[in-house]
Parts: C-alpha cells; sequence; structure tokens
C-alpha cells in the first residue's frame, strides 16, 4: 500500500461468530454441516453441541451491509472487530417459544444445554464509523430458526 498509494485504503472486517439463514443450503443436511448454526440448533434440538461457542455473534445479514458500507464509507483503513456485546446461549429458547410456539415440541424440543465464553467488547467504534447497528440476537436465532422450519418441511 505505501510503496503504490492507491486511491483506496484496506478496510479488514473481522466477523465473530456468525449465524443466520443459509441461502446456499437445499435440505436440511446442508443446513446443519455449517458449524455455527448447528451449535445453536444443537441447544433446541436436545443434543450435545462439540464445543461451546463465544457468547458473542453476528447475522450473516449483518456482516453482507458491513461490507457494503466498508467500500462506500469514510472508514480509516485499520481491523474492525464485527460483534455484538455478549448474550446469554439460553435466550435462544425463549425466543422460539414467543415465536414459533407450534414447532416446540415437534421440530424443536428446546432442551439441548450449550455454554458460551463470555466476552466483552466494545462496539461503539464500529457503530459510530459504520452508521450501523447490529441485529440483536432475538432476530439472529429467528432467523436461523426459520431457515431450519422451512427445511424441515422439505423433508420427504
Amino acid at each position: 500500500m505505501e510503496k503504490h498509494k492507491p486511491g483506496f485504503d484496506v478496510v479488514y472486517l473481522i466477523p465473530s461468530l456468525v449465524i443466520g439463514p443459509n441461502a446456499l443450503a437445499n435440505t436440511l443436511e446442508q443446513f446443519m454441516s455449517k458449524r455455527t448454526n448447528t451449535l445453536l440448533m444443537k441447544l433446541l434440538l436436545r443434543e450435545k453441541a462439540p464445543m461451546p461457542p463465544l457468547g458473542s455473534s453476528i447475522s450473516i445479514q449483518d456482516v453482507v451491509e458491513l461490507r457494503i458500507k466498508a467500500l462506500n464509507s469514510e472508514a480509516k483503513a485499520g481491523e474492525y472487530l464485527v460483534t455484538r456485546p455478549s448474550h446469554e446461549q439460553v435466550d435462544a429458547k425463549a425466543v422460539v417459544e414467543k415465536h414459533f410456539p407450534k414447532a416446540v415440541g415437534g421440530a424443536i424440543s428446546l432442551g439441548g444445554k450449550l455454554g458460551s465464553i463470555k466476552i466483552d467488547v466494545n462496539v461503539e467504534k464500529i457503530e459510530k464509523v459504520f452508521k450501523f447497528i447490529f441485529q440483536n440476537f432475538e432476530e439472529q436465532v429467528k432467523g436461523v430458526v426459520a431457515n431450519y422450519l422451512e427445511l424441515t418441511l422439505k423433508r420427504p
């Protein structure tokens, strides 16, 4: 960069645990093959997750939007941690009960256990630089569960 002095800066967006609908999944098996969504779904399906995730996630939609904003913003060159403050994984159960009550006890059992690694992060820098507010954990869970249920209905 210093040698050629291009007319642009390099902005590195470093996302934490990314969850959200998997637009490329055509089957439930494909959906569950992605590790991040699998961690959340194992909590909701009475299964044991292979490892505790970071307690701070970001939606795939937020990652896409921030990448676009990085191209069109006045953001200075550098690294930006793309994440939200930690949340409690048990909140996912309440989200499912609230938004998908008919699935509880059927497609989703709500019995798994999954701890999370709490991390404290300050999101003010990225929110200020990119004029951006992150999707909350409830919206993230809704997107993943809706995608899971849609693929469940497609099963033969």
